[in-house]
């Protein structure tokens, strides 16, 4: 399984009204960042990697330092295959990736 990280997935307005509501939970919450992670299984050769790469490059590109803080992944149920997931994986077969 690769991963691709990919655009933030808040705007700035977004992520302070979260923020703001965490903290009404948890006060010592300083900073929240929200970003778009894509999985992708099956070997990848050079080439498909970077078209993928230029595929899943998209949106605004804030920097999100990893090593701060914790971090909370959160993904579909495993199997689950949303329409957005389809969609992604027929404009992929489209552009010579299987």
């Amino acid at each position: 399984m690769q991963k691709f990280i990919s655009a933030a997935a808040l705007s700035d307005f977004r992520l302070e009204k979260l923020l703001a509501n965490l903290q009404t939970v948890q006060a010592d919450i300083q900073k929240v960042a929200a970003r778009f992670v894509h999985f992708v299984s099956g070997d990848l050769t050079h080439e498909n990697k970077h078209v993928l790469e230029q595929l899943l490059s998209y949106g605004a590109s804030n920097y999100i330092n990893d090593s701060e803080g914790e971090c909370l992944l959160i993904v579909p149920r495993s199997g689950t295959i949303s329409p957005w997931s389809s969609k992604a994986t027929d404009i992929a077969q489209r552009c010579g990736l299987h």
